[in-house]
């Protein structure tokens, strides 16, 4: 659990049941000590079941220890982690998010995300910025495998057109200077001349355009 994360608590003196609890909430029940939880605000279950002191979780008990190691457990699989990035179909972060536009930010601010991704998108001394994903595809690290050999972590890539040839156009022939000369007929081109131009701006995939943010 990332130092810094909320995590909500009811109490109420009874057991909880289902619409009690929010996704990621939990809940105590006073007259049990009982700790309930929720992953999707319908169903709830119970994560601790031991007496503690509900009013000194700091306590060094054997109970509230085992409850405080429950209440980790559960916010580490279920509360998603400084530093993961997701994908919105909203044209604004949620909560808790910053878009990934490359923004510097205090390491201070925001010391949960500076301890895990430091300056690897940029920045020093007091500010680091997050990665810019703005209009950008994202590619898996190579890390060692050789499909994208000679890449660091967090470094971008430019665009790129595979290195290839064609098959020599039928009744041509060509010059080492580039010149065409149509054995066919009477016409020739001079050397150095090209094809006219296809395709738009760039070479890219059929895509959908999404916004990129990251947990802080």
């Amino acid at each position: 659990m990332a130092a810094g994360t909320t995590i909500k608590i009811k109490r109420k003196a009874g057991a909880f049941s289902g619409g009690d609890l929010a996704a990621g909430e939990l809940g105590i029940d006073t007259t049990t000590d009982q700790l309930y939880a929720s992953t999707n605000g319908t169903t709830v279950f119970i994560i601790a079941s031991t007496v503690f002191d509900q009013d000194d979780m700091s306590s060094n008990s054997a109970a509230a220890l085992a409850t405080q190691q429950s209440i980790k457990a559960y916010v580490d699989a279920n509360v998603i982690s400084s530093g993961s990035v997701h994908w919105f179909a909203a044209d604004t972060p949620p909560t808790g998010f910053l878009e990934c536009d490359g923004s510097s930010l205090s390491t201070t601010t925001y010391a949960d995300l500076y301890a895990v991704i430091g300056y690897t998108f940029g920045g020093s001394g007091g500010s680091f910025n997050i990665p810019d994903l703005r209009g950008e595809f994202i590619r898996g690290w190579d890390n060692s495998r050789g499909v994208d050999s000679g890449r660091s972590f967090g470094s971008a890539q430019d665009d790129e057109f595979e290195s290839h040839t064609h098959a020599q156009a039928p009744d041509t022939i060509l010059y080492s200077g580039g010149g065409v000369v149509n054995v066919s007929g009477s016409s020739t081109r001079a050397a150095g001349g090209t094809t006219s131009a296809t395709g738009g701006a760039e070479t890219r995939p059929r895509n959908i355009a999404l916004l990129p943010c990251i947990k802080y």
